[in-house]
Formats: structure tokens, sequence, C-alpha cells
């Protein structure tokens, strides 16, 4: 990812996972909604508050929204096929 940025690649070969569920659910693929969503990640990384809340979150719940990110990448990823 670094290279294709000093090379100026046209479009990056770099995808992360969550951007795919990101995309898929809010059907929005501008950067500046990227943007606004990693400024408020790392607002309630700051805060221990925040932080708290989500770390008392039970671990089967964050697992079954994991398993339903991860249909949604999967369905998304057949679908770009």
């Amino acid at each position: 990812m670094f290279l294709e940025g000093i090379f100026g690649a046209p479009a990056g070969s770099f995808v992360s996972v969550e951007f795919i569920g990101l995309h898929e659910l809010t059907k929005v693929g501008s950067r500046r909604v990227i943007q606004i969503s990693a400024g408020f990640m790392i607002f309630f990384s700051i805060f221990g508050k925040f932080g708290a809340f989500f770390a008392a979150i039970p671990l089967p719940i964050f697992a079954a929204i994991y398993c339903i990110l991860f249909g949604i990448v999967a369905i998304v990823g057949v679908s770009f096929m």
C-alpha cells in the first residue's frame, strides 16, 4: 500500500474487511465518510468512558456482530465476481 502511494497507482490493491462491510451497509463510497468515521474512532479511543462502554459488550454479542459482518463481506465478495 505504501509503495502504491509513492508510485501513484491509479487504484490501490489494499482492501479492508471493515471498509467492505461499511460500504455494503451504507452504500456510500466517499472518502469524506471514511475520514469522518476514522475521526469518530480516534475520538472514542482517546476518551476512556467510551472505550469502557465498548469493552463492556459481552463476548457472545461481539462474536455475533462479527459473524454478521463476515457474512456480509462474503456475500459482497461473491457479488463482485
